[in-house]
């Protein structure tokens, strides 16, 4: 059951989620060019098949949650700037062994791009529970 949704997320384009509602889940709100996108991201079953999602064209943004036994050991962010169908890495952040209380994780984020000063704000928090 748990490979069937995984590969149901694949094809849907979905993060690759674990079937579980409860364990570690990353919450995001990104905003860029007045637009708010808000991304929920559980544990990765496949870490390599995570999807980054296209933020307006100019940024792709990816998170990835790997846990064991319904606790994070680790998170994993990553931000692209898309420039003519080629993505560039502005960012990589990894929390280690962080603590899901719904706080934020990675405090507000503010990334520009190097062509144009577009800009990307993000927060994203741990919780125990699906949002």
């Amino acid at each position: 059951m748990r490979l069937e949704l995984c590969l149901l997320a694949a094809l849907l384009g979905a993060p690759a989620l674990s079937g579980a509602a409860d364990g570690p889940w990353l919450h995001c709100r990104l905003e860029q060019s007045n637009t708010v996108h808000v991304l929920d991201y559980g544990p990765a079953a496949d870490i390599y098949r995570v999807p980054a999602t296209n933020i307006n064209d100019n940024f792709h943004f990816k998170a990835v949650v790997v846990a064991a036994d319904g606790v994070a050991e680790y998170v994993k962010i990553y931000v692209y700037y898309q420039r003519r169908g080629q993505p560039i890495l502005l960012q990589q952040a990894t929390y280690r062994a962080p603590t899901a209380d719904g706080r934020s994780l990675t405090g507000e984020q503010r990334l520009y791009s190097p062509i144009l000063g577009r800009e990307l704000q993000y927060d994203c928090a741990l919780t125990s529970v699906r949002p």
